[in-house]
C-alpha cells in the first residue's frame, strides 16, 4: 500500500513538472524588440531552460492575432490572416494549419501566465525571429518580409489598401496617382494598376462578372474597345479571371490587362493600364508579381474558405484525428478521416459537408460506442478545392455545432458525386453493399442490375404517408433497409442508394405538377440517364383510379406512361415544374 502511495505522489509530481515551470526551473528575463521598438508587457519574456518564450496573450494582442483558451485540457489556440495554431501546456507537439510540429521546448505556465517557444510562434506567422544571447533580446521584425521583398530583379513593398483590409506589393518607387490607384506617370514611364471591390448581389461567377465587364466596356467604348486575350491567371493561392483590351483612339491609345477575383462574396477588380511605349511583357510581369503577394488581412474567422481552423467545441468534446489534415492538401477523389471523441456520449451524429463553388453534398461519419470513428469522405466535383466542414448533432444544442474545416485539392477530373454516399444514401455501409450483393449476383448488366434493385423497392418496401414530420426527420437509407418502411422521398433515397452501391450514378429529383409533389430517380444505365420512378408504379397498382385522366386536370406520370422503369428522361421531365435535383 505504502509504495502504491508513492508511485501516484511521484507520478503527480511528475505530471506538475511537465505543465508547471518549477522553482528550479532557470530563466533570466529578455526583451521584445519588436519591428524595432521595444514592446513592454507586465510580465516580460523569458530564457526557460535556454529557451527564448514568450507571455501568450499580451504577445498575440500586440501581433493581432486572435487566441483562444481551454482550460480542461490546457490547449492554447491562435489564429491570423489563414494560419491556425495550436499548441498545449507541457506538450512538445505542436500545429500549424493541421500540420504536426516537434517543439524544441513545450509550453509552460509560469508565475501564473502562459509562456510560448517564441521561434515556433514567429515562424507560424511569417515573422522574422532572431535571439542575441549576448543582449539578451528576441528580436522580431514584420516588415523585413512582409513589407519589403525582391522579385525578377526589382524591390517591392508592401502598401495597406485600409478600406479593402488589404496589403499588396507595388515596386519600389511606384505612387498613389489616386484612390486606391499605384504606378508611375512621367515623361518616360507610364502605366499602373488600380484595385476596386463590388458586392456580388446577383451571384455571380468569376466568369459571369468578367463578360459582364466586358459588355459595359463595349456600352462604353463602343467599337473603340478591342479584346486581346481572355484567359486566368493562377498566383499563390487563388486563381484570376484574366482578360486584355486596348482603345484603339487616333489621338492615344491605351492597353489594359483587367483581373477578377470573387471572396466571400465580393469581387475584387485589378485593372492594369500602359502605354505603347511600355514593354508589355515587362509590366505584365509586374502585375503578376502584385496579384502573387496580394493579402486579404483577416483575424476574425468568418469564411467558409479558410484553410484550417479548429472550433471551439472540437476540443470541447475532446476530438482526436488519427490522420493529420492540412491547409489545401492533395487528395484523389477521397480520402480518411479516423479518429476519437472523448465525449462521445454528447454527440448524436457526425457528419461532413462538402462544398465546390455552388455544388454541396454531405457524408456521415459514424461513431461505434466507444468514440471511434473510422471512414472515408470524398471529393466528388472534380477537379480543384473542395472545401470540408465537420459538424456534430449533439445532446446539449438545438443547432448543429461546427466543429473543423479545412481544404483539399482534388487531383482526380472525375466527377464521382452522384456514385457516392452522402448523409441519407448510405451506400458504403455493410447493410446496403450487402444487400446490393444479395439482389444483383445472378446479373450481368447494369440494366439488369439496376431492374433487379427497382423491383425490390416495388415489392419489399412499404410506403407510408409522408408528413411534415417525416420531411424533418429524414431517415437514412440505413434505417429503411432495416424496416422496410419508407415515405416516397426516402423509398427513392434508398433506390438511388443502392444503385450507387452497385456502381450505377444516380441522383433524386423533386418536381411539382399542379400542388403535387412528385420525387424519381435518375440513374445512368448503360451510358444512358434514364427515369427510374418505383413509387409511382407502386401507387398506381395499388390504386388505378389515379391512371385515369381527368378532363381539365394536367398530365402526370400516372396518366402519361404505363411502366416506370427506364423512362425516357426528356418526356418525364417535361411534366413537371420546379424540377430539382435534391442533395441526397
Amino acid at each position: 500500500m505504502f509504495k502504491k502511495v508513492i508511485s501516484i505522489i511521484i507520478a503527480i509530481l511528475l505530471l506538475q513538472s511537465a505543465v508547471f515551470a518549477s522553482s528550479n526551473t532557470s530563466t533570466k528575463n529578455l526583451t521584445i524588440v519588436f519591428d524595432g521598438s521595444v514592446v513592454t508587457f507586465d510580465l516580460p519574456a523569458k530564457l526557460i531552460d535556454g529557451e527564448p518564450m514568450i507571455p501568450m496573450r499580451e504577445f498575440f494582442e500586440v501581433l493581432g492575432a486572435r487566441v483562444d483558451w481551454y482550460g480542461e485540457t490546457r490547449h492554447i489556440a491562435a489564429y491570423r490572416s489563414n494560419m491556425y495554431v495550436k499548441l498545449q501546456i507541457g506538450n512538445s507537439t505542436a500545429y500549424r494549419n493541421g500540420k504536426s510540429y516537434a517543439l524544441t521546448h513545450a509550453p509552460v505556465i509560469l508565475n501564473s501566465r502562459t509562456y510560448l517557444p517564441a521561434k515556433f510562434i514567429a515562424m507560424s506567422f511569417d515573422i522574422t525571429y532572431e535571439f542575441d544571447s549576448a543582449q539578451n533580446k528576441i528580436i522580431l521584425n514584420t516588415r523585413e518580409r512582409a513589407r519589403f521583398s525582391y522579385k525578377n530583379d526589382i524591390f517591392f513593398t508592401a502598401v495597406d489598401i485600409d478600406d479593402y483590409n488589404m496589403t499588396i506589393s507595388i515596386p519600389y518607387g511606384w505612387k498613389l496617382l489616386e484612390d486606391n490607384t499605384y504606378g508611375i506617370l512621367d515623361d518616360y514611364d507610364d502605366y499602373k494598376i488600380a484595385i476596386k471591390r463590388y458586392a456580388n448581389i446577383e451571384k455571380f461567377t468569376e466568369e459571369q462578372y468578367k463578360n459582364r465587364y466586358k459588355q459595359a466596356l463595349i456600352d462604353t467604348y463602343g467599337t473603340k474597345v478591342v479584346f486581346s486575350y481572355d484567359s486566368t491567371f493562377a498566383a499563390d493561392d487563388n486563381t484570376f479571371s484574366a482578360f486584355g483590351y486596348f482603345l484603339n483612339d487616333n489621338k492615344l491609345q491605351r492597353f489594359y490587362d483587367v483581373y477578377i477575383l470573387e471572396i466571400d462574396g465580393e469581387f475584387y477588380i485589378f485593372e492594369g493600364s500602359y502605354g505603347v511605349t511600355t514593354d508589355e511583357t515587362y509590366i505584365r510581369d509586374i502585375y503578376h508579381t502584385i496579384l502573387d503577394q496580394m493579402q486579404l488581412n483577416a483575424k476574425t474567422v468568418e469564411s467558409i474558405n479558410e484553410h484550417y481552423i479548429e472550433y471551439p467545441p472540437f476540443m470541447i468534446y475532446g476530438i482526436h484525428l488519427d490522420n493529420e489534415f492540412t491547409s489545401n492538401q492533395e487528395v484523389t477523389s477521397k480520402f480518411q478521416i479516423k479518429g476519437s471523441i472523448k465525449e462521445h456520449q454528447s454527440i448524436l451524429k457526425l457528419y461532413a459537408v462538402i462544398t465546390k463553388g455552388d455544388q454541396r453534398t454531405s457524408f456521415n461519419i459514424p461513431v461505434n460506442k466507444t468514440g471511434e470513428f473510422d471512414s472515408f469522405l470524398y471529393t466528388p466535383f472534380g477537379i480543384g478545392k473542395h472545401n470540408i466542414q465537420l459538424f456534430a448533432k449533439t445532446t446539449d444544442q438545438t443547432k448543429d455545432s461546427l466543429l473543423l474545416q479545412f481544404s483539399a485539392i482534388n487531383l482526380s477530373s472525375k466527377v464521382t458525386r452522384y456514385l457516392i454516399p452522402s448523409l441519407y444514401a448510405q451506400s458504403n455501409t455493410v447493410e446496403a453493399t450487402s444487400l446490393t450483393s444479395f439482389l444483383t449476383n445472378q446479373t450481368t448488366s447494369s440494366y439488369l442490375r439496376a431492374q433487379a434493385i427497382y423491383n425490390y423497392i416495388l415489392t419489399d418496401v412499404k410506403l407510408e404517408a409522408e408528413t411534415l414530420e417525416s420531411l424533418e426527420n429524414i431517415r437514412t437509407s440505413n434505417d429503411v433497409i432495416i424496416k422496410h418502411l419508407a415515405t416516397p422521398l426516402e423509398a427513392n433515397i434508398l433506390l438511388a442508394t443502392l444503385l450507387r452501391a452497385s456502381d450505377i450514378p444516380a441522383k433524386v429529383y423533386m418536381g411539382q405538377i399542379g400542388t403535387k409533389t412528385y420525387y424519381f430517380v435518375e440513374a445512368q444505365i448503360n451510358g444512358i440517364w434514364t427515369v427510374l420512378d418505383p413509387v409511382t408504379e407502386k401507387k398506381a397498382t395499388e390504386n388505378p383510379k389515379l391512371t385515369e385522366q381527368v378532363s381539365g386536370a394536367p398530365a402526370s406520370p400516372y396518366t402519361s406512361f404505363d411502366q416506370y422503369f427506364y423512362i425516357n428522361t426528356t418526356q418525364y421531365k417535361n411534366l413537371m415544374d420546379g424540377l430539382q435535383v435534391l442533395p441526397y
